[in-house]
């Protein structure tokens, strides 16, 4: 799984939500998209099981997931890419939680990309989600 900007934070709780349910995730978050060439990337799509999922919150044309698919393409990595971000079409202002639910950039969406990815239901709540604070990572 990787992330970026605001979306790390909804990451970083939907990833201590899952491995809670024994799933074992591996979380990157991407500060810069230029250059794209940490070695930490390739890295981890190496020993990828299931799939990858990105995650920004911006257009999925161009971003994050459209370099990660990149290095997956040049390296001969066959797994199954989501991409979670704002899709092609017109987006309006609001509050930060209301817009991340509406545009599926928030925990539990990205929660249901894992079960997709992996053909499997954990039936996550909004409450057991937001019950996750940053806090809870400071200790590790």
């Amino acid at each position: 799984m990787f992330s970026s900007s605001i979306c790390t934070e909804e990451a970083m709780r939907a990833t201590n939500y899952l491995e809670k349910q024994g799933l074992s995730v591996q979380h990157v978050h991407i500060t810069t998209l230029k250059p794209f060439t940490d070695p930490l990337v390739l890295e981890t799509l190496e020993k990828v099981s299931y799939g990858v999922i990105t995650m920004e919150n911006h257009s999925v044309i161009g971003g994050l997931g459209t370099l990660v698919g990149e290095v997956m393409l040049e390296n001969m990595i066959n797994k199954e890419l989501i991409k979670i971000g704002i899709n092609d079409e017109w987006t309006h202002g609001a509050a930060k939680p209301y817009l991340m639910k509406k545009y599926g950039i928030d925990a539990l969406s990205l929660i249901k990309a894992v079960e997709k990815l992996i053909d499997d239901k954990f039936d996550a709540t909004e409450n057991e989600l937001e019950a996750i604070r940053l806090e809870d990572y400071d200790r590790v």
